[in-house]
């Protein structure tokens, strides 16, 4: 049974047996059991590469961060995160160059990540929502 791991553009935390192009975090959210206890945990909300120099991770230890996968980039930027300075240095630096908040809009994507986009950053795309039918 997959675990609720995936995040949706909303921001929702679903059980879904794929992956995706990235994973990140928002701190600690499991109980001592290993269970779902916590939306979020902290402000830190990072966009990772899956493999980065040849680190390797325990998936969901209680107390210490929890792992979450997003689709693409888009979906991760969608639903609050940004890309990371360690893993994703360069795309790290051309968020913070593109982050100037200008104008308003009703959105649910946070103010920073509008602001990067609306300057130029450009997210990567999962290839499935490149196809055209």
């Amino acid at each position: 049974m997959p675990r609720q791991n995936r995040v949706t553009p909303y921001g929702e935390l679903i059980a879904m047996p794929d992956r995706g192009m990235f994973w990140g975090n928002r701190g600690a959210l499991l109980d001592r059991e290993g269970r779902l206890a916590r939306y979020s945990r902290g402000h830190a909300w990072v966009i990772c590469v899956l493999s980065f120099r040849g680190r390797r991770r325990q998936q969901w230890m209680p107390g210490r961060l929890t792992e979450l996968y997003f689709l693409d980039e888009a979906t991760a930027l969608a639903a609050g995160h940004r890309p990371c300075g360690e893993c994703r240095y360069r795309d790290y630096q051309a968020f913070k160059r593109a982050w100037a908040p200008g104008g308003r809009a009703p959105v649910i994507t946070p103010r920073a990540t509008v602001a990067a986009l609306a300057a130029g950053y450009r997210p990567v795309i999962h290839p499935s929502a490149l196809i055209s039918s």
